[in-house]
C-alpha cells in the first residue's frame, strides 16, 4: 500500500452474500455494500407470501395446543393473512403479527412436545417468508 497523500486505493472483495468495496484515500477508508441474494434466497410474490401464511395457519389450526394460546395464535396469524391480501400490505404489520402469533407457541414449548413440533413444522415456511418481509428469519424463530 502507498502511503502518498492523494492516492486512492480501491480494493473489491467479493464472496456468496454479495460483494463490499473498500476505498482508501490518504487517511480516509469509505466501505460500501453490495448484498445480493444468495442461492438459497428466492424472492416471492404476494401472492405465494398469502399462501405461505395460509399454510402458517393450518398448521397452527391442525396442532394439539391448549386452546386460549391457539385461538390467539390463529388470530395473529389471521390478522397477518388479511393484511397481506389487502392491495397494499404493510409488511411491519405482517411480521409483528406472525411474529406475536410464533412469541406464543414459543412460550408454549417449554412445556410441550406439540408445540416445539409445530415451531420445527413453520421453520421452513417462515424462512421463505422472511425474506419478503425484509427481515431476518431469526426475528420470527
Amino acid at each position: 500500500m502507498n502511503k502518498n497523500p492523494g492516492q486512492n486505493i480501491t480494493t473489491n472483495v467479493v464472496s456468496n452474500s454479495g460483494s463490499v468495496q473498500i476505498t482508501a484515500a490518504g487517511r480516509d477508508a469509505y466501505i460500501s455494500s453490495n448484498q445480493s441474494a444468495s442461492g438459497d434466497e428466492v424472492q416471492i410474490t404476494d401472492k405465494e407470501a398469502l399462501t405461505l401464511i395460509d399454510s402458517i395457519l393450518n398448521l397452527i389450526k391442525e396442532s394439539n395446543l391448549p386452546e386460549k394460546p391457539l385461538e390467539k395464535a390463529k388470530l395473529y396469524t389471521k390478522l397477518s393473512k388479511l393484511e397481506a391480501d389487502s392491495s397494499e400490505p404493510k409488511k411491519n404489520i405482517i411480521a409483528d403479527n406472525l411474529k406475536n402469533a410464533i412469541e406464543l407457541i414459543k412460550g408454549l414449548s417449554e412445556t410441550t412436545d406439540e408445540a416445539k413440533t409445530l415451531i420445527q413444522k413453520l421453520r421452513d415456511p417462515v424462512i421463505k417468508l422472511a425474506g419478503w418481509l425484509g427481515i431476518a428469519f431469526a426475528t420470527l424463530l
